[in-house]
């Protein structure tokens, strides 16, 4: 048995219901039974023939995290200018912090975070965060779009985030 299965819990469980039928009133005879159920995720994971599920999910797509509640109007046309130049583009729209913004792109699976504070603002680009890699750099506005396209074409195929 492998770690995933003693860190998960048991693979399967069940019993002997000899007295089942006579309990739900199903009278004599007593008839001898027994049952069991096996959870396949767990049996697939001890096996070591499935990954977990979240790892087998390819991150893609952008999240557009707005530093300050103030740039969410520029945040809007920002997010409304890379949708129109095909990247798919989520962002958070109640003004929660910047950390939560970026929780919530890592929970959606996006492969990247375009980060959009006042710094960014007065340099007119975009800090980009590449949630798989690790790796950030800034880059120009009007080059962003077509900048996180070819980055996320040279790393798969997919095309927007996970929405949960």
């Amino acid at each position: 048995m492998g770690d995933a299965a003693r860190d998960n819990g048991p693979l399967a469980a069940g019993g002997r219901y000899d007295h089942l039928v006579e309990d739900i009133g199903g009278g004599e005879p007593q008839l001898g039974a027994v049952g069991f159920a096996a959870g396949i995720e767990r049996v697939l994971m001890a096996s070591g023939a499935a990954e977990p599920a979240e790892a087998a999910v390819a991150r893609r797509g952008a999240y557009l995290a707005i530093a300050q509640p103030a740039l969410l109007g520029e945040g809007l046309l920002l997010a409304q200018q890379l949708r129109a130049q095909g990247l798919a583009t989520l962002m958070d729209y109640d003004g929660k912090s910047l950390k939560a913004q970026l929780r919530e792109a890592d929970k959606a699976r996006c492969r990247f975070a375009a980060i959009l504070g006042e710094a960014e603002l007065k340099q007119r680009a975009l800090t980009i965060k590449d949630l798989e890699q690790g790796s950030q750099d800034t880059v120009a506005f009007d080059q962003a779009a077509a900048e996180l396209q070819r980055r996320a074409h040279a790393g798969t195929t997919a095309k927007g985030c996970h929405r949960g």
